[in-house]
């Protein structure tokens, strides 16, 4: 156990896994090289990283996949280690300062969120297409289901396509209440 002296949070201890080691330091204080890390509150997405030798430094910092949720994408394999938890699950660890707060310490790690995205054939998304759709009718007379049109005849033909699947010209102001005006047209 650690025992790490804060002017913010009090006398803490801490086990020696719990320490985050920067080899270099951070960025202007590179004789600073040894951290922990405490929760602000619960349930807010602040975090403390407070130097484990230097009682009054301690950084208010956040985690990027709060701010940026394809943080590790663009990261090298070793870089990546370095945020990921080898079961995925967060890992929290509550410590007791003298002064009787409890506080929790997280280990950093990558969370999977699985979202599900809607796909065109189920009847919830032909339901919103509704409600943006106006109704038409042919030359006769006749209503036509232009949602179902849409994801029936339209769609498929452009599955296998990447993007660009419209055009749009931009026709100048509407007479009268000047309303800007275009054709959308869907690119073959």
């Amino acid at each position: 156990m650690l025992k790490i002296h804060t002017t913010r949070f009090g006398d803490i201890e801490i086990e020696n896994s719990r320490v985050i080691h920067f080899p270099e330091g951070l960025l202007g204080f590179p004789e600073q090289k040894d951290y922990i890390l405490f929760e602000h509150k619960p349930g807010s997405p602040f975090l403390w990283l407070q130097s484990a030798t230097v009682p009054e430094l301690a950084f208010v910092v956040t985690d990027p996949f709060l701010i940026k949720q394809d943080f590790l994408d663009h990261l090298t394999n070793d870089e990546k280690e370095l945020f990921i938890d080898k079961k995925g699950n967060k890992l929290t660890k509550s410590v007791t300062s003298k002064n009787g707060n409890s506080y929790e310490v997280i280990e950093r790690e990558e969370t999977t969120v699985l979202k599900t995205v809607d796909n065109p054939s189920r009847l919830s998304a032909r339901r919103k297409a509704i409600a943006w759709v106006y109704k038409k009718t042919d030359a006769e007379g006749n209503s036509v289901n232009v949602v179902n049109k849409l994801y029936d005849e339209i769609a498929p033909k452009y599955k296998e396509r990447k993007g660009g699947y419209t055009r749009i010209y931009k026709l100048g102001p509407r007479r009268g209440d000047s309303s800007p005006m275009a054709i959308l047209e869907l690119v073959d």
